[in-house]
């Protein structure tokens, strides 16, 4: 005699006492189901549903340590990287007649070198602090500000056409909204 459950003579198991035990979920036609939904873009959950199978079956089922269940893996792992390839060569496709696929192709696969440079996405360089700051709070580099102030003051006086040695203080400010030099009209 068979021990109980290792004779299979239909779709369930039958331990030699009349009685059917419950159909294993586990078999090709489900597998080929959930395979199938997979390849079409599915979830995994999703597709042990269609398989007939509940999430937590098909993770049990994905942990399984028989041979069936690496080859079951296996297939998974295929069936979903000939899925990513197809959808990126549809993406690719598009790229080649409307830029604005390659363009977002680009910035997603080589994002060093594409991606939109934006305030909120700090750099690799730890400039996460100026990211946050505020955009209508003004940073001043006083290292810049002491180069520039000397060069703007000169333009000043050479738009003015002030004798070269002219101080800066002698310069007087026109009133806000009052004329700009002496040939402006009062």
């Amino acid at each position: 005699m068979t021990q109980a459950g290792s004779l299979r003579t239909g779709p369930g198991r039958h331990d030699g006492s009349g009685k059917v035990a419950r159909p294993v979920k586990f078999n090709p036609e489900a597998c080929e189901r959930f395979l199938k939904a997979l390849q079409m873009g599915a979830y995994p959950e999703v597709a042990a549903r269609f398989a007939g199978w509940s999430p937590r079956t098909y993770y049990r089922i994905k942990r399984g340590h028989s041979p069936a269940h690496a080859a079951f893996r296996a297939d998974m792992e295929r069936v979903e990287n000939e899925l990513e390839l197809r959808v990126v060569g549809t993406l690719l496709k598009a790229a080649f007649s409307d830029p604005r696929w390659a363009v977002d192709f680009l910035e997603r696969r080589f994002p060093e070198r594409w991606r939109k440079q934006r305030p909120d996405w700090p750099e690799e360089s730890g400039a996460a602090a100026a990211a946050a700051t505020p955009p209508d709070e003004v940073v001043l580099d006083l290292a810049l500000v002491d180069e520039i102030v000397p060069r703007l003051l000169e333009a000043g006086r050479q738009e003015r056409g002030d004798p070269p040695g002219a101080s800066p203080e002698s310069f007087e400010m026109p009133p806000p909204g009052g004329p700009s030099g002496p040939e402006s009209p009062r």
